[in-house]
């Protein structure tokens, strides 16, 4: 019987509680009977549910019990948990009635059916009557059921679905009305003559501002009712009216939330759609906001009254009206001044004429350019005060008349700034940015034309930089520049003065407080390095300017700490490591070695101190120079700062290496030529390591330095029997070119020599004889192939055409090596070789290669237009087998204008599929190639067309007739 009724129940989910029917064919028993009318009364019971709860839906309000925003729709998302969970319930019911036979087998079917309403167990929170038993079945309790239920049989809860549903629609509804605001009626000009900022800008901001409030308000997947409730509160339960003029609609939308507390610490829920804040906690408060002209509201902190085109529309309809007016008293006051000419003489009627042309000039320009009421209210129309008389008597003077003279200050800075924007530099490219050059004319305009007063000192502001109209020649001048190419000599003397800067901030313990040890130089070249490679990436002037640009460079290296910085950081650290233990162990180690004398050099060179008596300061560089930072790291280094001092050479060690010096020195030759320069060098070298360890006495010293005197002798006759053999500097030719770069590079190497391992100054250099000749004759080669670039420039002829094109390119190439050879970016200051030459002439050459190109393309045109023009006309004939003989003729077109043909198939007739076959220079080829892709009796199609290759571009003739021939 229990296998009987677990497949009874499962029948009665399969039919979806059909109960009458599992009752009809199943029962055969009295138990079984009694199990089918229980489940009659089931179905009964669902029938009544079913027709309820379809009523008790279409009663859903559209809030819940505390007022907040739950849609029909939302609390219908949630109900078919409700939904299942009942029926559910319904089920189980049925199963307990079916198990209690014993007790109610003789109970009526009315009774059966009564017997659901004390089923235990509901699937709502308020489900529950006084009694414990599921309340009745009616619409009213299943609303309150879907309302009140919190959590469904598989997990689920349908007013938690409900909530986040209607959060959902709830937060998007905000966002369709934020998003509705028609921004096109705002208007477009600056809010104000201090703030350039448009209304509608402002708009868009704030609505910006309003949607991340909404948006930074989210609900999870698995959400409760009451975390959605705590979303609600922050949203906020009022709404706001936003209102669209162009159609006079109006729409209610809950407001976005702002945040606050109030004073008794609960959350301030306001709204602030369009400046008006609104406290939500008042639930009888409505916030009416209206998207209206002249509405005030803040963005970003700012109070800000907005307009619309609407505003704007009346402005310039009340602006232009004002203008017609202003306009019209001109008219008149020109109109007495005419009439008060009669009388004068010919001259005065023409200096009377002139002041009109130019006042009425001025005064026009003033009314089409008056933007706002302000201005146009400023504008003076009137000649003189008085009376056609008074106005006469005015003509008289007009010679002298300021709008004359502003509209000729102005006229006179045009033909400047003319021939300042053609101005070009020695690669023939525009000095001045003609955008710029007209920003500056703009604004002097408005300058000189702002009054009929003479102006002088009107300040005049272009991209930030401020004069006055009669210094806006400097302006065009000196900040119009155009942001050219930059070229690679800019970039490597940029590059080069921050490698300088950067060589120059290595530690240098004379000067500490500009230079860093290791572990913070490392750091600085990295800010160098990173600076160093946007300057080689700067391809305009503006991009070089601002890689060079060193501020935040500069504010960089102000956080990494110098060397003297770090050695007064970690004095007080050094100081007790040294007094506590490390002066001790010095004096042992130096005691153990018998108060050798050789220590103590030792000792201080190790220290790379110069003082007379070494102190707890002189420890501070080697501490540093080892990492140290801190305190920690200052003490953790106290074995090995006595491992460095266990180290130091002994007398022995010293003596040891002093022997092997002095063996160095005794094997040098008695007589000393340039071959002995290596040894001469090392020796010197072995000499001055020994003495840095704080060696002394080596006793052949004097005999090295005289050695090193007779090197040096050595190597002076040799350049100057170098520099004998040439002749004057000034008698230097191009062909003696290399005898005298050979001298100057032999000076260079002996000035390195003796600057770098003798510690001496540079001999070759200044004033010295041997010097000034050599590089006599180098600046005179240097000025001859100059002349001789420059002659070359000068030999080309006005007309260029492609027989120059040799001779264009010869003279480019000579500069350009010039250039390259003479430029010297690493120089202080950078030497730029183009600046030896004439600036016309290297514009002329510019304007050949111009020339040159524009022949060129030409040239290039013309070679298509001559490949475009041609026609060909194709044959074809067969050979025995499978060969196919392709023919053509030109019909018309210059054939040494291409080079070549190419040739395609096709086995359709609707001259289409061609393929690509083969080239040639030729006007045949024999096709045998695609005998195993065509069949026998297949009629193949062919067709031609010539080609030219130009700068790696193919151009092509139109295709040729069509010839055909059937395979076989």
């Amino acid at each position: 019987m229990k296998k009987f009724l677990t497949v009874l129940l499962a029948l009665s989910v399969v039919f979806t509680y059909s109960f009458s029917a599992v009752g009809t064919v199943f029962a055969s028993t009295e138990e079984d009977q009694y199990a089918s009318d229980v489940w009659k009364a089931a179905n009964q019971v669902t029938t009544t549910y079913n027709a309820e709860y379809q009523n008790a839906i279409e009663q859903l309000a559209d809030t819940d019990d505390n007022g907040y925003p739950i849609s029909k729709e939302a609390w219908l998302s949630g109900a078919k948990a409700y939904d299942d969970a009942q029926k559910a319930l319904i089920t189980a019911r049925a199963e307990e009635l079916v198990g209690l036979y014993a007790d109610l087998k003789d109970e009526s079917f009315a009774n059966l059916v009564a017997k659901f309403s004390v089923a235990k167990g509901q699937p709502l929170a308020t489900g529950k009557n006084a009694a414990g038993d599921a309340p009745a079945l009616t619409a009213a309790n299943i609303v309150a059921g879907i309302h009140g239920m919190s959590v469904a049989d598989d997990g689920s809860g349908s007013k938690d679905v409900a909530y986040r549903t209607a959060f959902d629609a709830y937060k998007q509804s905000i966002l369709t009305a934020i998003n509705g605001v028609d921004t096109s009626i705002y208007s477009t000009k600056a809010v104000s003559a201090t703030d350039s900022t448009t209304s509608k800008e402002y708009v868009e901001q704030f609505i910006k501002e309003q949607k991340a409030l909404v948006n930074r308000v989210t609900i999870t997947a698995t959400a409760t009712a009451a975390d959605v409730n705590d979303a609600f509160d922050e949203l906020g339960k009022i709404k706001t009216r936003t209102y669209t003029p162009a159609t006079g609609e109006t729409e209610e939308v809950y407001g976005a939330y702002a945040g606050g507390v109030n004073g008794d610490g609960t959350p301030a829920i306001q709204t602030t759609l369009f400046g008006k804040t609104y406290n939500a906690n008042d639930a009888t408060q409505q916030a009416i906001s209206y998207a209206l002209t002249g509405k005030t509201f803040t963005v970003d902190g700012d109070s800000v009254t907005v307009k619309t085109t609407d505003d704007d529309a009346i402005a310039d309809e009340s602006l232009s009206a004002k203008k017609a007016a202003k306009k019209a008293a001109l008219a008149s006051e020109l109109a007495a001044l005419k009439e008060g000419m009669v009388g004068l003489t010919a001259a005065e009627k023409a200096n009377a004429q002139a002041f009109a042309d130019s006042f009425e000039t001025v005064v026009l320009y003033q009314i089409e350019n008056a933007d706002d009421d302000t201005a146009i209210n400023a504008v003076n129309t009137e000649i003189t005060n008085g009376d056609a008389a008074a106005k006469a008597a005015y003509a008289k003077v007009a010679a002298n008349n300021n709008a004359k003279a502003n509209i000729e200050a102005y006229a006179a800075l045009e033909a400047y700034a003319k021939k300042q924007a053609a101005e070009v530099d020695n690669k023939g490219a525009l000095v001045r940015d003609a955008e710029k050059v007209q920003k500056v004319l703009d604004a002097a305009k408005a300058a000189y034309y702002v009054t009929t007063s003479k102006v002088a000192t009107t300040s005049l502001i272009v991209d930030g930089v401020n004069t006055t109209a009669d210094t806006a020649e400097n302006l065009i001048k000196n900040n119009c520049y155009a942001d050219e190419a930059v070229d690679a000599f800019a970039i490597a003397t940029a590059v080069a003065a921050l490698e300088d800067e950067l060589a120059g901030k290595e530690l240098d313990l004379e000067h500490k407080n500009t230079t860093y040890y290791d572990k913070e130089y490392q750091q600085v070249k990295a800010l160098y390095e990173a600076q160093i490679a946007k300057v080689k990436a700067a391809t305009t002037a503006k991009e070089l300017a601002a890689a060079t640009d060193k501020t935040e460079l500069n504010k960089a290296l102000g956080k990494i700490y110098t060397a003297d910085q770090i050695d007064s950081g970690i004095s007080t650290w050094v100081e007790s490591a040294y007094n506590n233990g490390l002066s001790q162990y010095v004096a042992v180690v130096k005691a153990e070695r018998n108060n050798e004398a050789t220590f103590d050099a030792a000792y201080k060179a190790m220290l790379e101190t110069t003082d007379a008596t070494v102190s707890a300061a002189s420890w501070n560089t080697w501490y540093a120079k080892q990492g140290a930072r801190t305190e920690a790291e200052v003490k953790a280094l106290y074995n090995a700062a006595c491992a460095a001092v266990k180290a130091l050479p002994t007398k022995a060690a010293l003596d040891t290496e002093k022997a092997a010096v002095e063996g160095m020195i005794s094997a040098l030759p008695a007589t000393i030529t340039v071959a002995d320069k290596d040894a001469v060098v090392a020796a010197k070298d072995a000499l001055d390591a020994y003495e840095a360890k704080g060696g002394s006495g080596v006793k052949n010293a004097y005999s090295l330095n005289l050695k090193i005197a007779a090197l040096k002798a050595a190597l002076q006759k040799e350049i100057t029997d170098a520099v004998t053999a040439l002749p004057a500097g000034a008698n230097a030719k191009a062909e003696h070119k290399a005898a005298f770069k050979a001298a100057m590079e032999k000076m260079d190497a002996y000035n390195k020599l003796v600057k770098g391992t003798f510690g001496e100054s540079a001999f070759y250099a200044g004033t010295q004889a041997q010097y000034v000749k050599v590089n006599t004759g180098l600046t005179t080669i240097k000025g001859i192939e100059k002349n001789a670039i420059e002659a070359a420039i000068d030999a080309l002829p006005i007309n260029i055409t492609m027989a120059n094109k040799e001779a264009v390119e010869a003279v480019r190439a000579a500069y350009d090596a010039y250039v390259a050879e003479y430029s010297d970016p690493t120089a202080s200051p950078a030497v730029d070789a183009r600046e030896d030459f004439n600036a016309t002439k290297i514009s002329e050459l510019v304007a050949a290669e111009k020339a040159l190109e524009e022949l060129a393309e030409k040239e290039k045109a013309a070679q298509i237009k001559a490949v475009e023009a041609f026609k060909i006309k194709v044959t074809t004939k067969r050979y025995t087998g499978s060969k196919m003989r392709v023919n053509w003729t030109v019909v018309s077109g210059d054939e040494s204008a291409i080079d070549g043909y190419r040739i395609y198939y096709s086995t359709k007739k609707s001259n289409s599929g061609y393929k690509y076959l083969a080239k040639t220079t030729k006007k045949y080829i024999n096709h045998t190639s695609i005998k195993k892709n065509v069949k026998k009796g297949t009629r193949v199609y062919y067709r031609v067309r010539a080609y030219v290759e130009i700068d790696g571009q193919r151009y092509f003739s139109d295709y040729s007739t069509v010839g055909n021939r059937i395979w076989k």
